[in-house]
């Protein structure tokens, strides 16, 4: 039997056993942005919070009680209280000694990109140092230009224009190691999904060698939302080296 069995069926004997040691109903979990299991949304499941879970299965306790479990829990989600629980909600990863680096824009339900977005970007060591590229949203010519597919709004063509290739100074490879050293990883998809499912306009991989995420709700080792900017921004202030040919992929 495996360390997630072992623990939901001390969690059931634990009804029997603990039954004062309960969070109050009540709870300030909230869905989108939750851990399944996290009542209070402090990022950790207690075993506290998965009897509360259980009890809200079993119909003892309201719905209301942890919102970051669904309506009357279900087995699939009392079973990733238990994981959570075991190996957190969050984790810090460590990517500052990679050696390339891609994020790019992938199309869902429909493609709500903007003027003057990162459309793509890669980080990369080259035999002559560290090479930074990008691909960025720019208005485009229907006639002559290879347009964007299914964005919600705005142009009658938007193309995703290759910007020059730049050399990375010590000081920018610096920040860059320094912004990649604790990147926060959910371990789990989000509480919204244990009763709901997103349809995002725009979702945002990454990839640190062979490390690959995103921000998508639904994803099992996902990126968390605010690392998104965070990163943009980073790639948007690099450019301080000089030119050089783009590498070959």
């Amino acid at each position: 039997m495996g360390r997630s069995a072992i623990a939901f069926w001390l969690v059931l004997l634990g009804i029997a056993l603990l039954p004062g040691r309960v969070p109050a109903e009540g709870s300030a979990g909230g869905l989108f942005g939750g851990c399944i299991g996290d009542c209070n949304d402090d990022r950790q499941v207690t075993i506290a919070e998965i009897i509360l879970s259980v009890r809200i299965a079993l119909g003892e306790s309201p719905d209301t009680a942890c919102l970051n479990g669904g309506p009357g829990y279900s087995i699939n989600g009392l079973t990733t209280a238990v994981v959570n629980s075991l190996s957190g909600c969050v984790t810090l990863r460590d990517f500052s000694d990679f050696t390339l680096f891609t994020m790019q824009q992938e199309h869902y339900f429909g493609f709500c990109t903007q003027l003057g977005d990162i459309y793509s970007a890669a980080i990369r060591a080259t035999d002559s140092g560290w090479v930074v590229e990008q691909l960025v949203v720019e208005n485009g010519n229907a006639e002559v230009d290879e347009c964007l597919e299914d964005f919600r709004e705005g142009p009658e063509c938007l193309v995703a224009r290759p910007q020059p290739c730049r050399m990375l100074t010590a000081a920018e490879r610096q920040r860059v190691g320094a912004a990649f050293e604790q990147v926060q990883i959910w371990t789990g998809p989000d509480a919204f999904c244990i009763h709901g499912v997103a349809d995002p306009c725009l979702v945002t991989a990454m990839k640190w060698d062979d490390f690959v995420t995103s921000d998508f709700i639904h994803g099992s080792a996902r990126l968390d939302g605010a690392e998104v900017p965070r990163i943009v921004e980073l790639i948007r202030s690099l450019g301080e080296g000089p030119e050089t040919p783009c590498p070959e992929p």
